[in-house]
């Protein structure tokens, strides 16, 4: 064998070397993806867990939200700032997956849900639309977001209905 075979086969081998380096790492990157997906959505149930383990654990909030049925529900001082966090919390949660979609991490199915979610609790819960009100109100920086136009499309629907 002579050198320019040994070289032609070394580049061959070199060649076939890239390849399998390259295909390795996109299945590495592929896998890495997929992870990440995954736990974006583990990340965002347990967010929406720890909402409901909200109500679960604390009745004087499920209190408040059986209250909150009634359309002109009046609350105290203190039941406005506790139904004030709940509401900033969860729409924490909604932008959270409102980002993730964007971003590619979470499948249509859960962002849609998040909708469904919202309109249900705006509708099971009208005594609480006022304090939607206010705290979209502190929110002018994030209007444009899909999240606070769905939101406030849903109680101006909700308030024409109700007329």
């Amino acid at each position: 064998m002579n050198w320019e075979a040994a070289g032609a086969l070394g580049e061959i081998i070199g060649a076939i070397a890239v390849f399998a380096t390259l295909f390795y790492l996109a299945l590495q990157v592929r896998l890495s993806n997929n992870l990440a997906n995954a736990s974006t959505e583990i990340d965002i149930r347990n967010n929406f867990s720890s909402l409901n383990e909200m109500m679960i654990s604390n009745p004087e909030l499920a209190d408040l939200f059986v209250k909150s049925k009634e359309k002109n529900a009046l609350f105290s001082e203190a039941e406005e700032i506790q139904l004030q966090a709940w509401v900033r919390r969860f729409l924490n949660a909604q932008l959270a997956i409102e980002t993730a979609h964007e971003n590619g991490m979470v499948p249509n199915e859960t962002y849609n849900q998040m909708f469904d979610d919202t309109r249900g609790l705006i509708t099971r819960y009208p005594g609480i639309v006022p304090i939607w009100k206010v705290v979209l109100s502190n929110w002018s920086a994030l209007k444009g977001r899909r999240v606070i136009i769905y939101v406030n499309e849903i109680i101006e629907e909700f308030e024409e209905s109700a007329q």
